[in-house]
């Protein structure tokens, strides 16, 4: 019976202590748990957040590089629109060379130029400028195929002022206007030409 209860006080003991190592490897699990999965989660929740934010900064990085890239295109096309301007502005009037490309192209689309005064000279802040009137005659299809290849001349101009009127016999039709022509750019507008053909 000694022995009896010896066992059932071993019993006791070793179910108690496995109870104990249950409960000790269920609450190491838990420390474990709590210490290291846990938070190992959270770290994976904020790279994954982490992860989806630089994919949008690298998303909107690419944008920005397609942007600036446009943009650059934009503004090369722009100084080529710019220097192409600025090459049909010579330094001096140089009216009479004017008078001989206007003077070809009436010719060319069978207007006839009956009479042609330059005017004064008005300066600007980026050029100088010279008023033109003339008055020519030619078919309706002349004067305005004069008028439309007027600005491919390789001089700049800007009519100001223009008047088309039929004549007595309804085939030809007079055509008064008032051209603009610009030379003599300033520094300012100089340097913008220089600064153009270097970019």
């Amino acid at each position: 019976m000694l022995i009896n209860r010896t066992e059932q006080k071993h019993s006791r003991w070793g179910w108690g202590l496995h109870l104990g190592g249950l409960l000790i490897a269920v609450t190491g699990c838990s420390v474990m748990l709590s210490a290291v999965i846990i938070p190992l989660r959270q770290d994976d929740a904020e790279v994954v957040t982490r992860e989806q934010t630089l994919r949008k900064i690298l998303d909107l990085e690419r944008e920005v590089t397609d942007e600036n890239e446009r943009l650059t295109q934009v503004l090369a096309e722009a100084d080529l629109k710019i220097q192409s301007l600025l090459d049909r502005i010579p330094n001096v009037a140089r009216e009479s060379d004017f008078l001989g490309q206007i003077t070809t192209l009436a010719k060319d689309v069978g207007v006839e130029i009956m009479n042609y005064h330059p005017g004064n000279i008005r300066e600007t802040e980026e050029y100088n400028e010279m008023a033109l009137s003339m008055t020519s005659q030619g078919s309706y299809e002349g004067i305005c195929n004069f008028l439309n290849r007027l600005h491919r001349l390789p001089r700049l101009s800007r009519t100001s002022k223009l008047s088309i009127a039929p004549a007595v016999n309804g085939q030809t039709y007079s055509l008064d206007m008032t051209l603009t022509i610009f030379f003599s750019p300033t520094s300012e507008l100089a340097s913008a030409r220089k600064g153009a053909s270097r970019g």
